[in-house]
């Protein structure tokens, strides 16, 4: 090959691998940002016999008092299913009623994936396991993005 055919095709490759770079003025300078929001926590406690009676559960349930979304209550042969429009879940009901499934659900703004997985992770730490009377409570929680 002569030298001028050498120097064309050195020339060429040059010209497409600079082309092709990495580095574009189509690509933002700055990486994506994280997402922060609007999330949806759906939160759910099921319980028998027994419920997380603790300071710290208590203080959750009075700051989610606005979020709760739906009840399932059983006593015995009483049993009382309601929405957060017919009537709203307080604390003393879990003295009256021994059976229960609890939902509420929470949007949320400015926080980050791992505040969230945190704040489901503390939730379902107040989980009370299987005892050897059958009862229990537990709580379990999932979510998603809104937007």
């Amino acid at each position: 090959m002569n030298k001028a055919v050498i120097y064309f095709l050195a020339l060429f490759l040059l010209a497409i691998t600079t082309a092709c770079g990495s580095s574009s003025s189509d690509e933002p300078d700055n990486p994506e940002q994280e997402y922060t929001g609007p999330w949806e926590i759906v939160y759910y406690e099921s319980y028998y016999g027994i419920h997380n009676e603790t300071q710290e559960f208590q203080k959750w349930f009075d700051a989610h008092y606005k979020w709760f979304d739906s009840a399932k209550l059983v006593n015995g042969d009483k049993t009382w299913i309601f929405t957060s429009q017919d009537d709203y879940i307080i604390w003393d009901d879990y003295k009256e009623w021994k059976k229960g499934e609890i939902c509420w659900v929470e949007e949320l703004n400015g926080a980050k994936e791992d505040e969230v997985k945190k704040m489901i992770k503390d939730f379902e730490s107040y989980s009370i396991p299987l005892n050897d009377k059958l009862y229990f409570d537990k709580f379990e929680a999932s979510y998603k993005k809104l937007k």
